[in-house]
C-alpha cells in the first residue's frame, strides 16, 4: 500500500512581543493547500496522510478545533492524530470529536494542558483511504485557533483536492490477436 503525503497549510497571524513595544503586532496569513508530491493523487485503496500546518511563526497557540469537509464516496478517514508541534515539551490533548459519526467532515479539537505551543509546524495528521475514483474536495467549515488569554488568532484558509484514481490494467497484445479481434468484430473467417 502506497502512502503519499498532502499538507493543507494553516497560517495563523504572527504574534511578536518585544521590548518596548506596548502591544502586540499581529500579520493573518492564509491556510493553504500543499501536497507532496504537488499533484495529490492517489490510486483506489491507498492512503494519503493529510497535515494540517502552520506555517507562519506563532507564539502562544493555546488551543484549536479544526473542521475540514470532504467527499465521503471519495475518501475514507481512518485516523486522526496528533502532528509534531503538539508532540513537543508541551503536554497535550487532541480529540476527533466526530469519530463515531464522521459523515462528511473531520472535526478534531486540540489544546496545550497548562501551556502554548510556538512554531511553525503540523497539528494534525488526518489519514485517508481512497475508496472510489474522483475528485474530493477539501474545504473548511471552520476553524478556530485561541491563545492563552482565550482570544482568536486570525488566520485565512484555503481549500484543496485529492484525486483518486481506478488502476489501468495493463494487458500484452500482439500484433496477431490484435489483427484476429478485429477480424472478428468484422464477420471475417479467422486467419492462420
Amino acid at each position: 500500500m502506497n502512502m503519499k503525503c498532502m499538507r493543507l497549510v494553516l497560517a495563523a497571524a504572527v504574534v511578536v512581543l518585544a521590548v518596548g513595544l506596548t502591544g502586540a503586532e499581529a500579520r493573518a496569513q492564509n491556510l493553504g493547500f500543499e501536497c507532496d508530491p504537488p499533484i495529490c493523487e492517489i490510486p483506489v485503496g491507498d492512503s494519503i496522510d493529510v497535515y494540517i500546518t502552520i506555517d507562519a511563526p506563532i507564539t502562544d497557540l493555546r488551543g484549536f478545533s479544526t473542521v475540514l469537509d470532504f467527499d465521503p464516496v471519495i475518501l475514507t478517514p481512518i485516523s486522526v492524530t496528533k502532528g509534531a508541534l503538539l508532540n513537543g515539551a508541551c503536554p497535550s490533548s487532541l480529540i476527533w470529536v466526530n469519530q463515531t459519526a464522521v459523515g462528511d467532515s473531520i472535526y478534531a479539537d486540540g489544546a496545550g494542558l497548562g501551556c502554548s505551543f510556538n512554531g511553525p509546524g503540523t497539528i494534525v495528521c488526518i489519514r485517508f483511504v481512497g475508496t472510489m475514483s474522483g475528485v474530493s474536495p477539501l474545504n473548511w467549515r471552520g476553524t478556530i485557533l485561541r491563545d492563552s488569554l482565550n482570544q482568536d488568532i486570525p488566520h485565512n484558509c484555503l481549500p484543496g483536492s485529492v484525486n483518486v484514481v481506478s488502476p489501468v490494467p495493463v494487458e500484452t497484445v500482439t500484433w496477431g490477436s490484435i489483427k484476429e479481434r478485429g477480424a472478428q468484430s468484422q464477420g471475417l473467417p479467422k486467419q492462420e
